[in-house]
């Protein structure tokens, strides 16, 4: 079973991710940067998922620790996001982000490009 990694502040938002995903994924859960940095020292999802509550730049920060980390720079990554800030969305692109989840979102909605990402990796 693939193992994902969601890096979520909101509750509402994190159990929505949790009940989408959990019945065909492995699901492991933090929600600072600083969390997923620790967890992903010691386990390396499949995926990692992350919203951007927390100021832009660490989002974009632990996009670059994946990314210039030799055991996770393969490991695909999806930020949700409200799809207001395109400059935000094309830094995450350059820096190799796989796809986004766009607010509001759906069961059926993240489980589809989960699904994508995963089937694409």
């Amino acid at each position: 079973m693939e193992y994902i990694l969601i890096v979520e502040k909101d509750p509402k938002d994190l159990q929505m991710l949790c009940e989408a995903l959990g019945e065909e994924y492995k699901i492991g859960t933090c929600t600072s940067k600083e969390e997923a940095v620790e967890i992903l020292q010691h386990k390396i999802p499949d995926l990692l998922i992350f919203g951007h509550a927390e100021p832009e730049l660490s989002a974009l920060d632990l996009i670059e620790h994946v990314k210039l980390s030799d055991e996770l720079t393969k490991v695909p990554m999806i930020v949700l996001s409200h799809g207001d800030d395109e400059n935000f969305e094309r830094r995450c692109m350059r820096l190799g982000v796989s796809d986004f989840i766009f607010y509001p979102f759906s069961k059926v909605g993240i489980l589809s490009r989960v699904n994508r990402v995963l089937e694409f990796q």
